[in-house]
């Protein structure tokens, strides 16, 4: 399950730097709003792949859908990077915070 998640969340990520990328083009927005674009499309297309069947989505529940989407939209962005990484540790106390 853990590797079908993984690779679901990979290939979405792909289709969502793809999508968001046309739609910023067309929308000719940067900064925060095409991030938070990306979000909206990441969110959108977990949504339409939960409709459709396709893949981990349909088992979940909406909210948690949205939430992958949202996740998805995180990974796409890049957002996922080491500095951000530590401190989500830190927080869930999984890492001991550096001095």
């Amino acid at each position: 399950m853990l590797t079908e998640i993984i690779t679901n969340v990979a290939i979405m990520a792909a289709i969502v730097i793809v999508a968001a990328e046309l739609l910023t083009k067309l929308t000719k927005v940067g900064g925060f709003w095409a991030q938070f674009q990306s979000w909206a499309v990441s969110v959108v297309v977990a949504l339409l792949a939960s409709y459709l069947g396709l893949g981990i989505f349909p088992t979940f529940s909406f909210l948690a859908v949205v939430l992958y989407g949202f996740g998805i939209g995180l990974v796409a962005n890049g957002v996922f990077d080491i500095p951000l990484t530590k401190t989500i540790l830190e927080w869930l106390r999984a890492r001991v915070a550096e001095l």
